[in-house]
C-alpha cells in the first residue's frame, strides 16, 4: 500500500513561501540588532520600535530592488512567489511585499522582544545567541499562525486591470510614525 499525501495548493504554496520570508526577515534583524547593540542593551521597551524601523527600510530596500532587479536573493525569492499562480492569476511581487511588512509588522507588534531575547544561561556568546535565535523562532511561527489561519484561503492574484505604478527614486513603501 502507497501512502499518498496530496500536494499543496497554490494558496498554501505562496502562504509557506511568504511566512518563511516573514521570518527570515525578522528574525535576521532581530539578531543583526542584537550583535550590534549587545542582548543587554535590548531590555528597552523602544527595541519594538527599533525593529519596525529597521525592517521598514529594509522592505523599502526590497521594493527598489524588487523594479530594479539588482539583488539576486530578492529576484529568487520574489520570482518563485510571483510564478504561482492563484485563482485569478499570481500575485505582483510588491503586493507579495506589501503582505509580507503586514505580517511582520504585526508579528513584531504582537510580541515582546526585549522579554524574548534575554533569556538564556549559556556562558558561550555565540550558544546563547543561536539558543535565543531558535526560541524566538518557535514563538513567531506559533504567533504567525495564529493571526494568519485565514490568509491562506484568501489570497488572490491580481487580475489584468491591476496596475503597479513604480517607486521613484528615494519614495518609500513602507512609512512608520510614532505616537
Amino acid at each position: 500500500m502507497t501512502n499518498q499525501t496530496s500536494s499543496p495548493t497554490p494558496q498554501q504554496e505562496i502562504y509557506d513561501l511568504i511566512i518563511k520570508f516573514v521570518m527570515d526577515s525578522v528574525s535576521g534583524t532581530v539578531s543583526g540588532l542584537c550583535r550590534v547593540m549587545g542582548h543587554k542593551a535590548i531590555k528597552t521597551e523602544k527595541f519594538s520600535n527599533i525593529v519596525l524601523g529597521a525592517v521598514a527600510r529594509y522592505f523599502n530596500e526590497i521594493a527598489h530592488s524588487i523594479e530594479s532587479r539588482d539583488d539576486d536573493y530578492v529576484n529568487e525569492c520574489f520570482d518563485k512567489m510571483s510564478s504561482i499562480n492563484l485563482h485569478n492569476g499570481p500575485m505582483h511581487p510588491i503586493d507579495i511585499l506589501l503582505l509580507v511588512g503586514n505580517l511582520s509588522f504585526q508579528l513584531i507588534n504582537s510580541m515582546h522582544l526585549e522579554q524574548m531575547i534575554i533569556g538564556g544561561t549559556n556562558t558561550d556568546p555565540e550558544a546563547a545567541h543561536q539558543c535565543r535565535m531558535n526560541l524566538y523562532r518557535v514563538h513567531m511561527r506559533s504567533v504567525l499562525t495564529d493571526f494568519s489561519k485565514e490568509l491562506v484561503t484568501k489570497l488572490k492574484g491580481c487580475d489584468s486591470k491591476h496596475e503597479h505604478e513604480p517607486l521613484q527614486p528615494g519614495e518609500d513603501l513602507f512609512t512608520l510614525t510614532h505616537e
